[in-house]
């Protein structure tokens, strides 16, 4: 009864909300991600701004660190499904959202964390650039793709977001400002992924770049099983981007695409961001459903990174099914607000309604374990679609390497679950089990039951425990699971 009731009213209220703040979040959205006033910066201005933070990290050494420090990022501008309680905390302010340098005959870019892909993307576009990984939500941070891991469908050959990455620079516990890399302070520069603020506060990150071409050729290929996917990748290893989509447990459609600067003749560009084009998942089914062994389309390089933005993947569609409907989309499409800090303005009670009941997890597995935790998750969630990513993890030092041969798939789950016996908890956490005892792991951004012990098996803390201890850490910052673990989200521990 009550998900039947929720879900009316959420159709209810949705369409006047989306009327009445629409137009005002697609003017934020604009003069965030698509104006460059105030987005780039100078390296003195940035040197000031790390001073400030600085100073206050030294207010709280002198004030006796009686407590431990944490960002004072407010919970509106962070992606997270859940958010840490940070009253208990020493809150530093770390206002860094602007672009510093770019170094093209280096081939990188420098930029603070608070700087969002989307701007970025657009902004490196326009000059003939792109970073090897562009994760495809418009909102998400650069700070945020490496605290809470990025992904994208180049992440079959490029890794995660932050095996990317050349350098960060961070102020550490004493107030110092120490820049790290592969070659310098190698320890320190491995384990900042994943870290959450938990070694320093990250206040710049040096990225590579690429040549960015116009289009992207996508090719739709049909599978029934992610072993067929992994045939397929197999035997065309070479594409730029690989990403699968699971409409049912046997119904997969595997998407190849290449950056290309021209089209084929008798070809057209489908531009399908556009706000009266059906959501991208929506079109790729619709081209698994005609049955091609094939299908060959061209699309501009920034709306194919930002393919999932407008629904945010499918969760706007699947809590408002009337924007499924394409007349609403030709008419009210534009007031749509994938903008997700946003979004986050609403009332607290609001937003809480709207997300009630949505599953947002990714888990990454070893592709050769990955059919078996998919087969788990249709049992006991029932979400479709789901999101496969091909993943190359890196042997590295990071709480995030690779244990076998590499080959890793990314399952991401958002919705709302059909599964009759689901429990908001308890299911959740037999796929933390699930996940743990086929050598996966689950991305930090999302919710997690597991316990200490159980966060420690998943990952692999060995370096991140040592630079904890050799940076004295453990006075100054909470650790990793006492920012993401279930009592610093308030979430129960048990299926009761």
């Amino acid at each position: 009864m009550f998900p039947t009731m929720h879900k009316i009213l959420l159709q209810v209220l949705a369409f006047p909300l989306f009327l009445i703040f629409g137009p005002i979040f697609r003017i934020w959205r604009y003069i965030s991600l698509e104006s460059e006033f105030w987005l780039e910066t100078s390296l003195k201005r940035h040197e000031e701004e790390v001073a400030k933070i600085v100073e206050q990290v030294k207010v709280w050494i002198k004030s006796g660190r009686g407590t431990k420090m944490t960002t004072a990022r407010p919970g509106w501008k962070s992606i997270s499904v859940t958010k840490t309680d940070k009253s208990k905390y020493f809150q530093v302010h770390v206002g860094l959202d602007r672009i510093i340098l770019l170094g093209e005959k280096e081939e990188s870019i420098t930029v603070e964390p608070g700087v969002m892909i989307g701007q970025l993307s657009r902004y490196l576009f326009k000059r003939g650039w792109t970073t090897p990984i562009v994760p495809e939500l418009d909102s998400l941070s650069i700070g945020g793709l490496i605290c809470g891991v990025g992904i994208e469908s180049s992440s079959h050959k490029r890794g995660l977001f932050h095996e990317t990455v050349l350098s960060y620079e961070i102020v550490l516990a004493d107030g110092s400002v120490v820049k790290c890399s592969e070659d310098k302070e190698s320890d320190l520069f491995h384990v900042i992924p994943g870290s959450f603020a938990t070694i320093g506060f990250l206040t710049a990150v040096t990225i590579p770049l690429i040549p960015a071409k116009r289009f992207v050729k996508l090719n739709y290929r049909p599978t029934s099983s992610i072993a067929g996917l992994n045939s397929l990748l197999k035997s065309e290893p070479n594409h730029d981007f690989v990403e699968g989509l699971a409409f049912s447990k046997n119904e997969i459609a595997v998407m190849f695409g290449d950056m290309v600067d021209t089209v084929a003749p008798g070809k057209s560009v489908n531009y399908i961001n556009r706000w009266y084009k059906p959501f991208f998942h929506d079109h790729a089914h619709s081209i698994l459903k005609k049955g091609h062994d094939s299908f060959v389309e061209y699309v501009p390089l920034i709306d194919y990174y930002h393919r999932h933005s407008k629904g945010i993947f499918w969760v706007i569609p699947g809590t408002t099914s009337f924007t499924s409907y394409s007349a609403f989309m030709f008419f009210f499409g534009w007031t749509l607000t994938p903008h997700i800090p946003s979004q986050r303005l609403l009332p607290v009670t609001l937003w809480k309604f709207f997300s009630s009941g949505n599953v947002v997890q990714d888990y990454i597995l070893p592709m050769k374990n990955a059919q078996k935790f998919f087969d788990k998750a249709d049992g006991i969630l029932k979400i479709y679609p789901v999101w496969l990513c091909p993943v190359e993890l890196k042997k590295n030092k990071t709480m995030f390497r690779s244990q076998g041969d590499g080959d890793y798939l990314d399952i991401g789950y958002y919705g709302h679950p059909a599964a009759a016996n689901f429990h908001p908890v308890g299911t959740l956490q037999d796929l933390e089990k699930e996940c743990i005892a086929n050598d996966g792991f689950q991305l930090l951004y999302a919710e997690s039951f597991m316990s200490r012990e159980q966060f420690r098996d998943m990952f692999d803390t060995t370096t991140y425990d040592k630079v904890r201890e050799s940076y004295e850490c453990s006075a100054a910052f909470p650790d990793v699971y006492d920012k993401v673990g279930p009592k610093a989200r308030n979430f129960l521990t048990s299926k009761d």
